[in-house]
C-alpha cells in the first residue's frame, strides 16, 4: 500500500541519510569552497580563476593511486577488520604517489602548453603548490573507508568538518592576500588538517606503530617480490 509508511523504520533512515547527505556536502565543499569564495567573495578576476581550476585539475591526477586504493578497500573493510590491509596500502600508496607526484612535477608544464597553451602557463606554480597536499590527503582517503566501513560515520564527518572550516578560514586571509596561490595555500593547509586527523586517530584507536604506516617490513618486502614475481610470470606467458 503506497500510502502507509512505516514511521518507525523512517525515523532509523531519516538521520542516517542526513548524516550522509552531510559528509558528501563537506567532501564537495573541501575541494571546491575556495574556488567559490574566489569568485563570489574576493571577485578575484575570472582568468586567474581558470588558472587555478586547471592547476588544480592537474595536481588531482595524483590522487589517481590513492582512489584507487580507496575502491578496493571499501570492500575488504566491509567484510572484516581490514586493519592490516589499510596500514599496507598506506605504505604502498606513499612510494607509488610519490613517483606520481615527481612525474607531475616534470611534466606539469609542457602537459599544459599542450593541451592548453602558453597563455595558461601561470597555472603551474598552482599545481606545484597544491602537490604539498596530496600525501596527507591519501590519508584521509584511504583510512576513510575503514571508518565507514565500521560505522563511524560520526567521527569521520567530525574531522572532515575541522578541514572545512580550515579551509573556509584560511581562504578569508590568503585570498586577499595572494589570489589564487593563497587559495592553493589554504587547500594545502586544510589537506594536511583532514590528513593528520585521521591518520593520528587511525594510529592511536587502533594501537598501530607510526612507522608501520611509513617502512616496510622484511616479510612485507618478500610478499612484494613473491607478487611482482607473479604478475611478471603471467605477462610473460601471455606473451
Amino acid at each position: 500500500n503506497p500510502l502507509r509508511a512505516d514511521l518507525r523504520f523512517a525515523a532509523k533512515i531519516v538521520p542516517f541519510g542526513f548524516v550522509s547527505m552531510i559528509t558528501t556536502l563537506m567532501i564537495t565543499l573541501n575541494y571546491r569552497v575556495d574556488t567559490l569564495m574566489m569568485g563570489y567573495m574576493f571577485a578575484i578576476p575570472d582568468v586567474e580563476i581558470g588558472y587555478y581550476s586547471l592547476g588544480v585539475s592537474l595536481s588531482e591526477y595524483g590522487w589517481l593511486i590513492p582512489d584507487a586504493f580507496r575502491e578496493v578497500l571499501f570492500s575488504r573493510t566491509a567484510k572484516s577488520d581490514a586493519t592490516g590491509e589499510v596500514t599496507m596500502s598506506m605504505k604502498v600508496n606513499l612510494y607509488l604517489t610519490l613517483f606520481m607526484i615527481v612525474g607531475i612535477l616534470v611534466m606539469g608544464r609542457p602537459v599544459i602548453y599542450l593541451l592548453a597553451g602558453a597563455e595558461y602557463l601561470p597555472a603551474y606554480p598552482v599545481t606545484v603548490m597544491l602537490i604539498a597536499g596530496i600525501i596527507p590527503m591519501s590519508y584521509f582517503k584511504i583510512i576513510g573507508t575503514l571508518l565507514l566501513a565500521q560505522g563511524k560515520k560520526y567521527v569521520y564527518l567530525g574531522m572532515l568538518t575541522a578541514s572545512v572550516v580550515t579551509n573556509i578560514l584560511c581562504n578569508m586571509v590568503t585570498i586577499p592576500l595572494w589570489g589564487k596561490m593563497g587559495a592553493a595555500a589554504a587547500s594545502v593547509v586544510s589537506y594536511m588538517v583532514a590528513g593528520g586527523c585521521f591518520l593520528v586517530y587511525y594510529l592511536k584507536s587502533y594501537n598501530i606503530p607510526a612507522r608501520d604506516v611509513f617502512l616496510f617490513k622484511p616479510e612485507e618486502i618478500a610478499r612484494l617480490q613473491g607478487m611482482l614475481g607473479k604478475v611478471k610470470r603471467k605477462l610473460g606467458a601471455k606473451a
